[in-house]
Parts: structure tokens; C-alpha cells; sequence
């Protein structure tokens, strides 16, 4: 479909596939990989473009920024497809600790340079690991030391942690 049979003028048209690649031309024929390098394709055409996505997933490790230069470049999913853009990270390094519980290292939130919000397990939404299952920790007042002043700011340091074991069940 061209830009003038979607009722659009336009100077350029660009395709993105996940197959294709990001030093080619951009046509139907040999389309890039990224939105990324569709969109700076854009930015180097005068006038109004379009940018074609066919389907299939797009990982991105970077938002994806519009502004003002970007207002004549519309994106359209091609005819029948259903593209996916997901900012999700696959995790690929899981090691089993115990039998139905596994556990993948990720160096990025260890480091706190990125953090994550939702666990999905084959496209299904999981529960991320905490302690308790429900409910929080709670720490007991009358187990934090002496000098502790409830109602001033202040740091203490080597506090430990204290817990009331009213709040935990045995589970042995």
C-alpha cells in the first residue's frame, strides 16, 4: 500500500521487520530491523513519511523519542500484521535452587542502574519473589534500641533489624 492509498501525502516510505536489517534500504524488499533506524530514516527525509511495521516483536533498550521534527511521520502496522513493541529484557540464564523455584541473575537491578516492574512467564504474568508472601515486616517497637527517638530524624547505624516473632508462623 502506498502513502497516497492510505489518503496520506507522503515524501518517503520506510518498512521495519524484526528480519530485516538496519544497514538496508528500508523498502518492502529489504526493510530495517529497528524503529530506531526507521525513525532517523524519517528525520532525513523532507516532507511527510511512513513508516510501515510489519509483524513480529521489537525489543527496545531505549525510549523511543518524538518531537516536533517527528509530527509529519506516520506509523502504521502493515495490512493483517500485529506488531509488539516491548521495553521487556529476556532473561536467559535460569538456574534451578530447588525443584519449582528458579532463580536468573540481573546484574542491572542488582546494581540499581535499572530496576523492573512485571515478571511474565511464557506471556503470562507472574508474581515477582518476596518475603513474606503477604502482609510486610514489621518491626517491633520495643525491640529497637534504647536511644532510638521515634519522632526526630536521625540515622543509626549498625541497627539491625528487629522483628517480632508474633508475625511469623513456623513452617518447619
Amino acid at each position: 500500500m502506498s502513502c497516497f492509498a492510505a489518503g496520506v501525502a507522503c515524501s518517503a516510505e520506510f518498512h521495519v521487520s524484526p528480519n530485516g536489517s538496519d544497514s538496508a534500504s528500508g523498502t518492502a524488499a529489504s526493510p530495517f530491523a529497528t524503529l530506531h533506524r526507521a525513525i532517523g530514516a524519517a528525520r532525513q527525509s523532507p516532507g511527510a513519511d511512513r513508516v510501515i511495521v510489519h509483524d513480529g516483536l521489537y525489543r527496545i533498550d531505549k525510549t523511543l523519542s518524538f518531537g516536533p521534527e517527528d509530527s509529519d511521520v506516520h506509523f502504521v502496522a502493515a495490512e493483517g500484521a500485529r506488531p509488539v513493541v516491548s521495553g521487556s529484557v529476556r532473561l536467559t540464564e535460569w538456574r534451578t535452587v530447588e525443584p519449582n523455584h528458579y532463580v536468573a541473575s540481573v546484574p542491572w537491578v542488582v546494581s540499581r542502574e535499572k530496576g523492573f516492574r512485571r515478571l511474565s512467564v511464557n506471556g503470562e504474568r507472574r508474581g515477582r519473589a518476596r518475603y513474606p508472601d503477604e502482609g510486610f515486616l514489621k518491626a517491633c517497637k520495643d525491640d529497637l534500641p534504647a536511644e532510638a527517638k521515634y519522632n526526630e530524624p536521625q540515622i543509626i547505624i549498625s541497627l539491625p533489624f528487629a522483628f517480632c516473632t508474633a508475625f511469623f508462623k513456623a513452617s518447619l
